[in-house]
C-alpha cells in the first residue's frame, strides 16, 4: 500500500471542533479501507496566493491541513467524494508519495556519483602539474 498525503484548504471561519470532525471523517474512511493514518498536520490560517471563489463568496485566507496515510488506492475515491461534497472545504488534493527510489533512479545516482568522483580526481591531477606562481623566485632586473 502506498503512502498518500491529503492536503485541504478549509474555510477560515471554522472552529477547531468542526475541523477535527472533517479530519476524523477522512481518517475513518482510511481506517474502513484497512489503512493507517501516519500523521495529521495543521498549518493554521494562511493567506492564500490568490482568492478562492466558492458559492459567491471570496476567500483570501484558509485553514490548511494535511492528512498522511497509507491505504489501498480504492480508498481514495471515498475520501475524494467526501471532500468534494463538504461545502466547508475550499480545495483539496491527494498526492502519492514515493517511499523508496526506483531501481532506475538508484542506477542513475550511482553513475552520477562515479562521474563526480572521476571529475574530482582529474581536477586534482590537473592541479598537481602546476607550480604556485607565489612560490617561484622572482627575478627582478
Amino acid at each position: 500500500m502506498p503512502l498518500y498525503n491529503l492536503f485541504a484548504y478549509a474555510k477560515p471561519v471554522l472552529g477547531i471542533n468542526e475541523l477535527h470532525r472533517i479530519v476524523k471523517r477522512a481518517a475513518n474512511h482510511v481506517y474502513d479501507g484497512n489503512g493507517v493514518v501516519t500523521d495529521v498536520v495543521g498549518y493554521g490560517v494562511t493567506k492564500l496566493a490568490y482568492p478562492i471563489l466558492q458559492a459567491g463568496k471570496r476567500y483570501e485566507h484558509a485553514k490548511i491541513w494535511q492528512l498522511g496515510f497509507v491505504a489501498k488506492p480504492s480508498v481514495l475515491h471515498d475520501i475524494e467524494k467526501q471532500m468534494k461534497e463538504d461545502d466547508r472545504i475550499l480545495r483539496r488534493v491527494i498526492l502519492k508519495s514515493r517511499l523508496l527510489p526506483s531501481h532506475k533512479e538508484i542506477k542513475q545516482r550511482k553513475r552520477w556519483e562515479a562521474r563526480q568522483a572521476r571529475h574530482r580526481e582529474e581536477n586534482e591531477n590537473f592541479d598537481k602539474g602546476f607550480e604556485d606562481p607565489r612560490d617561484a623566485d622572482v627575478i627582478r632586473p
